[in-house]
């Protein structure tokens, strides 16, 4: 096996997890169970994949015979995901390194890194799985206490804000690559949810958190917690809900959950919607909005062009940035798609960017 085939295995497992962290949101997670699925393992083949996963999640101490949960397509997506990871460790372990220095290492790493780095850090350098692997590095030898910075705090919130999707793939290669530490992975769960980033955008951390709220690990399963009570979407309490249905918790913990459940459907937030004119130019134009405004309408209005948005007046103004693309135009260097608007024989897109 060359170092083709070992990055195709990386780029198939990190997709596998991501599936399961989309499934993991929904009520119905059951597989739908086409011919072409996993359905057509033996029960033996499905009993060896799920107690390889529990091998790997909880060191087998979770393991129960013929408990294996092949209709849960969330389930089912990890357990996929710890096959491809076997494999392709252990086809890299038998054969040879590459010469891609790991953070705080002088060795070299397996071939799988590379492919890694490929879809995790967006090819930059020194990328965003370095830059965090270092922090991960750093945070063991610091003390760790609420409402203080830390290695992990300062590094991860920036490359959040910065790169969203590529920061938390970098981060769940991390977590993945490393030696276990919990208290590091509740430490950066935690701040995931405090990254600043578009309202529109935030669904993408709470789906990243979801998961860990089903380790068995009590400082990572109390940092995915804190970190969906900071994200004020409509999707997480969905997911906080979805756990308590499925997760087999303690009473403790499901009040926990429950807790910042209530906590998120009472905070009081004062809502209106306000009009926002966007100019027929080029390239991105800054605007003033209160902090997680939601865009919930775009359209002309007397020749001119406005996004109506639903805002907590209260909130503190914050700068961010739109394009406005005619259709069929080639869309550069934005994130965000926010709506169209139609003026009789033309059309015009708007999308948001980052600020600069």
């Amino acid at each position: 096996m060359n170092n083709l085939d070992l990055k195709i295995l990386a780029i198939a497992e990190e997709i596998c997890r991501l599936y399961s962290h989309e499934l993991g949101s929904r009520i119905c997670q059951d597989w739908p169970g086409n011919p072409l699925t996993p359905d057509t393992l033996s029960n033996d083949e499905k009993e060896e994949l799920y107690k390889q996963y529990e091998q790997y999640n909880s060191n087998g101490t979770d393991y129960e015979p013929g408990l294996h949960n092949f209709h849960d397509g969330m389930m089912l997506s990890l357990y996929i995901a710890t096959a491809l990871h076997r494999l392709r460790t252990d086809t890299a372990n038998s054969t040879t390194t590459y010469a891609y220095p790991r953070a705080g290492e002088g060795k070299p790493v397996t071939p799988i890194q590379d492919g890694l780095d490929l879809i995790r850090t967006n090819k930059k350098e020194p990328g965003h799985y370095i830059k965090l692997a270092n922090a991960f590095d750093s945070a063991k030898r610091e003390i760790l206490e609420d409402g203080m910075d830390n290695s992990i705090s300062t590094t991860l919130m920036p490359i959040l804000e910065e790169d969203t999707e590529y920061g938390l793939m970098a981060l769940s290669a991390v977590i993945g690559d490393s030696p276990r530490y919990p208290t590091l992975i509740g430490e950066s769960l935690r701040h995931v949810g405090r990254a600043s980033i578009p309202f529109n955008s935030r669904h993408k951390l709470a789906l990243f958190l979801a998961p860990y709220l089903y380790d068995q690990d009590a400082s990572i399963w109390d940092g995915a917690l804190l970190g969906l009570h900071y994200i004020e979407h409509p999707c997480t309490c969905e997911i906080l809900a979805t756990a308590q249905n499925k997760g087999n918790f303690s009473k403790t913990k499901t009040n926990d959950i429950q807790q910042v459940i209530d906590y998120l459907k009472e905070t009081p937030m004062s809502k209106t919607i306000w009009k926002y004119k966007l100019d027929f130019k080029r390239g991105l134009q800054e605007l003033e909005m209160e902090e997680m405004a939601e865009v919930k309408h775009v359209a002309i209005q007397h020749g001119k062009l406005f996004m109506w948005a639903e805002v907590n007046p209260d909130a503190p103004l914050i700068k961010r940035a739109f394009g406005i693309h005619p259709a069929e135009g080639i869309i550069t260097g934005i994130d965000w798609y926010v709506g169209t608007a139609l003026d009789g024989d033309y059309t015009w897109h708007v999308y948001e960017g980052l600020v600069d």
